[in-house]
């Protein structure tokens, strides 16, 4: 494929955004930055202060760091675009964050790096969408138009396998028919355990197309590449073979390197794929005390991981023309409301997506599959206890999961479902399927009968909202009798004695909320029963709803009645017009309050504590747009707030912007789809209720983003001629600020498209985020070796270079302090 054309794919969906926001980007970049977000364990942040801090998974804890370090070397000069190895950083000047990646831009003496970071989304095909794969991306080109020498580096160490660093890990490079491979792994990791959040035993991978011009490799102790690379500008291509040896001894990194040559931009990028894989990955324990490995969906399609691998490195393009019109399909609908509604779709939409697994079960061959039975498992990021399906959380999210592709949510369901047909010890629903994710081990510890209303008005919600969204009534014939037993079971339950999931540290018991999902619950099992041609059924839940709802009143706590939302949603109808005129007049009071900096508190009895899921849930069924919009501005507010050094939280405090330790990272702040649900109208559904439960199966309902047609080349030329317009307009604009920028794969100008966020570094002593760095003479090669004095090792693990004193052989490993390593 003609790289150009792939290239003004990206130009498009980046011009087409910026042109219908038109506003300038303002100097400001989120406290956390989203590189990678594949699967729960692939989940990859670092801090704005992109080249003064590791990247580390999504809790940025430091046992969870990465050693992630890449490396540009121009015309003899080395600078770093992240990691802490003892180069100059290169300077942050502008970035981009969209619903698949992020690309920041950097200035690197007389060139300027774009390097994106994408996370595929293909929701239209689940064995791409399963592939535990990402990739990084790189374009140069020259600033002042003259000819620069350039290589590309970067390497990634034996921590993001393991949490502890005296794992002992083993590594290899392989050359496969079209790709250079490199793995490390775990000598003895155990399967489904979970350590600080990070399991134990990944593999992970580093790949490049095999044919890559320049391309050269190594694996070994971290100072060794890092500094052959910066000595002169290629790697030995060569194994380390003193392993295996733990992590913390002599840190061993893959390393790859590819030489440009003399070039003034590049005509393609050069590319990185990464991936975290594990196989299998999920314990699933059926009603009958079966344990069953569950396998990535991808497994069914690929009989072996080169094979992968292979796919993976030789399709970037056709991944990024799908990422493409992914991003412009959503953010185009986003952006409809507001340029901070499309900033919040931007930054919610990977939290959401690497939450899950899409798993089949495996056979006799551990890597094989079954072509059915497809079950979908959700760990409950951000939590303290690692659930599997938490019922709440998919509940908040369910807006993302029913936009992006129904089946999805299906998928979450069905097991959920399907443990429940006997009975589970209690009238309700669970509300989940045990706490020790990877482990979905349905142990009896999700029956806590203290929620049970609210889990069963949310799976009951649930399943009728997969059913109106998709057209399929399927769920809903098979597991018609157990929704049937919860409605009754829902009549009778005393609300007085029972508490919210989603309020339960911060509200009292019998909270108006949960009297709401109650009614909403008996009202949708009424449309369920209209739909099987129950007509006595569906007499006896309406009328019994529109008892449970007369009673509800906003009262004076001022709380916010989110469950409103799925009144609206799926056109239950179940409320007053007063009780919709009360709660209205309220939150457009209680957004005004000094106390609203960052959202709507709860309510009165909670004025400091704010849930993002309740305001974007409650902002999308306001009549008032300029309340709805206060309330998106303020949640997207929160996101950039200094105080909040971590990835957004679903909890936090409202005044200040403080996040709460639970909720990091939560695929409850799906619930920012809600908006774009709200005025979808449900599909027509009919069925007749199954005799008796039947095996699961899996719809593939489609996806609501718009199919690519004509498959990646007719969709790359439809951007391309789009783009071309776009292009010389914004081009010629741009050229008044005489700033160059490559015909980049990522974004070719420097005006981001969504999360206005731009950081303008301090500039001073030529280092960014006001770092300074001190240069030893030029040596022969062009690079001044920079120092470092100390002791310890944190430097070690940065790959600081040595500086040798006449006659010595020693070294001195600690960086001053602007690069420590724990900030």
């Amino acid at each position: 494929m003609n790289p150009l054309l792939f290239h003004l794919s990206l130009l498009f969906a980046a011009s087409f955004i910026g042109v219908v926001r038109g506003q300038t980007p303002t100097p400001n970049f989120p406290p956390a930055i989203p590189l990678i977000s594949k699967t729960p364990y692939f989940h990859v942040w670092v801090s704005k202060a992109i080249t003064a801090n590791w990247a580390k998974l999504w809790d940025m804890d430091n046992a969870n760091l990465l050693g992630w370090t890449g490396l540009v070397r121009v015309d003899g000069h080395t600078y770093r675009w992240m990691g802490l190895y003892n180069a100059e950083p290169a300077i942050v000047a502008d970035m981009i964050v969209t619903p698949t990646r992020t690309s920041v831009l950097y200035d690197a003496g007389p060139v300027r790096v774009n390097v994106t970071y994408l996370t595929p989304i293909a929701v239209e095909d689940l064995a791409v969408q399963s592939i535990p794969f990402a990739y990084m991306a790189v374009d140069i080109t020259s600033k002042d138009g003259a000819t620069h020498n350039v290589q590309l580096y970067s390497d990634m160490s034996g921590e993001c396998v393991s949490s502890s660093d005296d794992s002992v890990v083993q590594w290899s490079t392989q050359t496969s028919s079209n790709s250079i491979i490199q793995k490390i792994s775990t000598v003895s990791g155990k399967q489904f355990v979970e350590t600080k959040n990070m399991v134990d035993d990944p593999t992970f991978y580093f790949a490049m197309p095999a044919n890559t011009p320049g391309l050269t490799w190594q694996t070994g102790e971290h100072v060794i590449p890092r500094n052959k690379f910066n000595l002169t500008g290629k790697l030995d291509s060569t194994d380390d073979t003193s392993g295996p040896r733990a992590t913390k001894d002599r840190w061993p990194v893959l390393a790859l390197s590819v030489d440009l040559g003399d070039i003034v931009n590049t005509s393609a990028p050069t590319v990185w794929s990464l991936g975290l894989v594990r196989n299998p990955v999920v314990q699933f324990t059926t009603p009958d005390g079966e344990v069953q490995m569950r396998n990535s969906y991808f497994w069914s399609k690929y009989s072996s991981i080169e094979d992968v691998i292979s796919t993976v490195t030789s399709q970037y393009a056709a991944i990024l023309a799908k990422s493409n019109a992914f991003d412009v399909d959503l953010l185009t609908k986003a952006q409809a409301y507001s340029g901070d509604y499309a900033d919040l779709i931007s930054t919610t939409t990977r939290l959401a997506l690497a939450s899950i697994e899409i798993t089949l079960p495996a056979t006799s061959n551990s890597k094989s599959t079954s072509s059915d039975d497809v079950k979908v498992f959700m760990r409950d990021t951000g939590s303290d206890i690692v659930r599997t399906n938490p019922v709440d959380t998919m509940f908040a999210s369910w807006p993302f999961w029913m936009h992006v592709h129904p089946a999805l949510g299906k998928g979450m369901l069905v097991p959920l479902f399907e443990v429940q047909r006997n009975g589970n010890g209690s009238e309700g629903a669970i509300g989940e399927l045990g706490s020790t994710y990877p482990k979905a081990a349905n142990d009896g510890s999700a029956k806590e009968v203290t929620y049970s209303i609210d889990n069963t008005a949310s799976m009951i919600l649930m399943a009728l909202s997969y059913a109106q969204t998709s057209g399929d009534a399927s769920l809903l014939s098979s597991e018609y009798n157990t929704l049937r037993s919860w409605a009754d079971y829902l009549v009778s339950a005393n609300v007085d004695k029972q508490a919210s999931t989603d309020s339960k540290v911060f509200l009292s018991e019998g909270n108006t909320n949960l009297r709401l999902k109650q009614a909403l619950a008996v009202k949708a099992m009424a449309e369920i029963c209209q739909a099987a041609g129950k007509s006595d059924d569906v007499k006896y839940f309406s009328d019994t709803a529109s008892s449970l709802i007369s009673g509800i009143e906003m009262g004076n706590d001022n709380e916010m009645l989110y469950p409103l939302f799925w009144d609206k949603w799926l056109a239950l109808n179940s409320t007053t017009s007063s009780l919709y005129e009360q709660h209205e007049d309220a939150m457009k009071t209680q957004i005004q309050l000094p106390t609203s900096t960052y959202g709507i508190p709860l309510s009165s009895r909670s004025q400091n504590m704010a849930r993002a899921d309740w305001n974007l849930l409650t902002a999308a069924f306001l009549k008032d747009s300029s309340t709805r919009d206060a309330i998106i501005s303020k949640v997207k507010s929160y996101v950039n707030a200094p105080t909040n050094p971590w990835p957004m939280s679903a909890v936090y405090n409202t005044p200040n912007g403080n996040a709460s330790m639970t909720g990091r990272a939560s695929p409850a702040l799906g619930a920012s789809f809600a908006l774009l649900r709200s005025n979808v109208p449900p599909k027509s559904f009919s069925f007749t209720p199954s005799p008796s439960p039947s095996s699961s199966t899996f719809t593939k309902s489609k996806p609501n983003i718009p199919s690519i047609v004509g498959g990646v080349v007719g969709g790359v030329a439809l951007f391309s001629i789009l783009a071309a317009v776009l292009f010389f307009y914004r081009r010629k604009e741009w050229r008044k600020q005489n700033a160059p920028f490559p015909l980049g794969h990522a974004v070719l100008e420097p005006t981001p498209f969504s999360q206005r966020l731009v950081f303008i570094p301090n500039r001073t002593g030529g280092a960014a985020d006001g770092g300074t760095m001190v240069n030893t003479p030029t040596t022969s090669t062009g690079q001044g070796i920079k120092t470092a004095t100390g002791t310890g090792s944190e430097a070690a693990r940065a790959g600081y270079q040595m500086q040798m004193s006449p006659g010595s052989s020693g070294v001195s490993d600690e960086p001053p302090p602007e690069y420590r390593k724990f900030v």
